[in-house]
């Protein structure tokens, strides 16, 4: 299971947050992708072996004031 904990425009955005996330033990990463022909930011949490993982991860981001969504695995490589 992936989690998109955020999209931006701007690289360094992504950035920051990739780190935000790094620092509450949250294993994170940036993929770039382009939508209409503008390139986006993806800060991508995971992978979660199980439901349960992932759903834990979930709460964390919501108590930050994150909105996660569930990504499918194809797009997160």
């Amino acid at each position: 299971y992936w989690l998109q904990a955020a999209s931006y425009r701007d690289l360094a955005d992504a950035e920051d947050m990739r780190v935000s996330l790094l620092l509450q033990n949250m294993e994170a990463n940036v993929k770039p992708f382009s939508h209409e022909g503008v390139l986006w930011h993806r800060v991508i949490v995971g992978p979660y072996q199980t439901r349960t993982q992932m759903n834990t991860a979930r709460q964390i981001l919501i108590s930050a004031g994150v909105s996660p969504l569930l990504i499918p695995e194809y797009l997160s490589q």
